[in-house]
C-alpha cells in the first residue's frame, strides 16, 4: 500500500490547479497586452504590433496553452465533484459545466494559436503585412473573447444551478451575481469588459473544491 500514498498526496493538492490555470493566463497575456491598439486598429498598427512585440507573444501564448492543458484536467475534477455531490438531483448540470469549459478551452487554444502564428510570421525574415496582421488579431480576439465567453457562460450558469441544488462549488451569496455575469458574457459589446470577471472565477472554484476535499 506504500506507492499509494504518493498519488494520494497529489491528487489532494490537484483542484488547485485551477488556480495555476489563473496564474499562467494572466502571466502569459500580461507579457504583451497592455496596451495593445483598439479593436478598430488598422493593419500597419496591428503589424507593427506583432513586429514589435513577437518574442513577448510567443512566450504569452506558450504560457496560455499550458494553462488550456490544464484547464482540461481541473474542468475533469470539476465535473467529478458536481457528480459527487449531486447525484441523481444533478440532472445533466455536471456535463453541462464539463461541456461549456471544452468549448471555452478549445476556442481558447484556436486563439492563443492563431495570434502566436502572427507573432512568428512577424519573426520571419519576410515580416507581417498589414492585411495579414488584421486577419490574426481579429480572429483571435474574437474567439479569445466572444466565442470563449459561450463556453464560460455555460459553465456558470451550470455551476450556478448546481449551487441552487445542493452543491457547495459556489457560496450561495455568488449565484445570482454569477448567473448575471453568464448572461453578460453572451453580450458581444459586453463580454470584452466582463470575460475577466469570468476567469476569476476559476480561483474561487479551484480554492472551493480544495476545501472541501480537505473536509470530506
Amino acid at each position: 500500500m506504500t506507492p499509494a500514498a504518493p498519488r494520494d498526496s497529489f491528487m489532494r493538492f490537484a483542484p488547485l490547479s485551477g488556480l495555476a490555470v489563473f496564474i499562467l493566463f494572466a502571466i502569459g497575456n500580461l507579457l504583451w497586452s497592455i496596451d495593445i491598439p483598439a479593436t478598430d486598429a488598422g493593419g500597419a498598427e496591428l503589424a507593427a504590433l506583432y513586429e514589435d512585440r513577437s518574442t513577448r507573444i510567443i512566450v504569452g501564448a506558450s504560457l496560455s496553452i499550458l494553462a488550456i492543458v490544464l484547464f482540461v484536467w481541473f474542468s475533469a475534477l470539476l465535473r467529478d465533484r458536481l457528480e459527487a455531490e449531486l447525484g441523481e438531483r444533478g440532472a445533466s448540470l455536471p456535463t453541462a459545466a464539463f461541456g461549456g469549459a471544452i468549448l471555452a478551452f478549445t476556442v481558447g487554444l484556436g486563439a492563443e494559436t492563431i495570434n502566436m502564428a502572427g507573432a512568428l510570421r512577424a519573426a520571419s525574415d519576410g515580416g507581417i503585412g498589414p492585411d495579414a496582421a488584421q486577419a490574426y488579431f481579429d480572429i483571435s480576439q474574437i474567439l479569445g473573447f466572444n466565442a470563449a465567453g459561450v463556453g464560460l457562460a455555460a459553465l456558470i450558469a451550470a455551476t450556478s444551478v448546481a449551487t441552487i441544488r445542493g452543491s457547495r462549488i459556489l457560496p450561495q451569496a455568488l449565484v445570482v451575481p454569477a448567473l448575471i455575469l453568464a448572461v453578460t458574457l453572451l453580450i458581444p459589446v459586453v463580454v470584452r469588459f466582463t470575460l475577466l470577471l469570468a476567469i476569476l472565477l476559476l480561483p474561487l472554484y479551484s480554492i472551493r473544491l480544495y476545501r472541501l476535499g480537505e473536509a470530506d
